[in-house]
């Protein structure tokens, strides 16, 4: 599979959801979504601060056995994937959302943070503790955890459309064992996605499919290429350079156990027509690490097409590696300069 990266806010939305309990209430706090809005986003990740807040207010200061909680434990999980509100075809799995631990109104010492100040993955699967505590001071009426939503990178954000992706939470309380309340959060986790239009790479003509096929003698002796036509479509105002790397360092098979490294695999670009302010590097041989492919030295709007040549050169795979197709994740990524 052949990937583009584009190498380069929001509102707050503020929503409380209440649970009454008898001598209790159970309050959840929603506070805007993040935002990826940059490539630097989409690599390093991004969060909203505060994004939860759970406060669990005692009406009374009496025992436990007239509801005054003793041991209240809270948990999270979400209902369902991150989804996109106006393409619900689009999704993207929960692991890359985490709630970190912030703050809360109490002194760090008179509460116990499970796990102690560190993020909690979100899952399908179970409820996640955020809170389980047994050191609260009786005598306090009220007490408030603050959650920041941290979105972690993940390669499948560069490929979904911007939008809006939500999800639901459901949030437990629990004094000891006993469940007393469940609050869901409705599309209360989420992020957005808001990349700027002025800056775009796209892989047309079939050029996101790299595969190849070894089945005769001559697929191991002889060149083997993919050759595609205006493959790749960049569109900016900018200067910029297109870097190319593979994802893995291995051509794998979905039907062998035999593989061979990439760093067999070449790639060239080429452009038809004029070719001023374009320059190209090449071929380069894959690798792991980002290689500039192409640089453009224009600050004028344009859209570009390039073609894309993928090749081994002859006598490149042993004869070791069994028949069969095999393939590897190539990304284009767009770095403005």
């Amino acid at each position: 599979m052949i990937k583009t990266l584009l190498k380069y806010g929001g509102f707050l939305l503020f929503v409380f959801f209440t649970a009454h309990i008898q001598g209790q209430q159970f309050l959840i706090t929603q506070n805007g979504y993040p935002v990826f809005s940059s490539q630097n986003n989409l690599d390093t990740g991004v969060t909203q601060s505060n994004q939860i807040s759970i406060q669990i207010i005692n009406t009374n200061n009496t025992t436990h056995n007239n509801n005054h909680l003793l041991n209240p434990r809270v948990t999270v999980r979400l209902l369902d994937s991150f989804r996109n509100t106006s393409a619900s075809a689009s999704s993207i799995g929960p692991n890359i959302g985490q709630l970190s631990f912030n703050m809360s109104t109490i002194p760090s010492q008179g509460v116990n943070i499970n796990p102690q100040h560190t993020s909690v993955s979100l899952s399908l699967a179970e409820q996640v503790l955020l809170v389980g505590n047994d050191r609260l001071k009786r005598d306090e009426s009220s007490y408030v955890f603050y959650y920041n939503l941290d979105i972690s990178s993940d390669p499948l954000l560069n490929t979904i459309p911007d939008g809006s992706y939500r999800a639901t939470y459901e949030f437990k309380l629990y004094d000891g064992t006993t469940l007393l309340k469940t609050v869901q959060v409705i599309q209360g986790a989420g992020f957005d996605k808001n990349m700027a239009q002025t800056e775009s790479i796209v892989l047309q003509n079939a050029a996101n499919l790299l595969n190849f096929q070894f089945s005769t003698a001559s697929d191991y002796t002889g060149e083997k290429s993919i050759d595609i036509q205006n493959g790749l479509k960049v569109t900016s105002i900018n200067n910029y350079q297109i870097t190319v790397k593979a994802s893995n360092s291995d051509f794998i098979s979905h039907t062998q156990s035999t593989t061979f490294p990439v760093s067999v695999l070449k790639v060239v670009a080429s452009k038809a027509g004029d070719q001023s302010n374009v320059a190209f590097n090449g071929p380069l041989q894959l690798s792991t690490s980002n290689q500039t492919l192409i640089t453009r030295s224009a600050n004028i709007p344009q859209t570009l097409e390039y073609n894309l040549r993928f090749f081994m050169p002859p006598n490149s795979i042993q004869n070791s590696v069994e028949r069969g197709d095999y393939t590897t994740d190539v990304t284009f990524s767009l770095v403005p300069n």
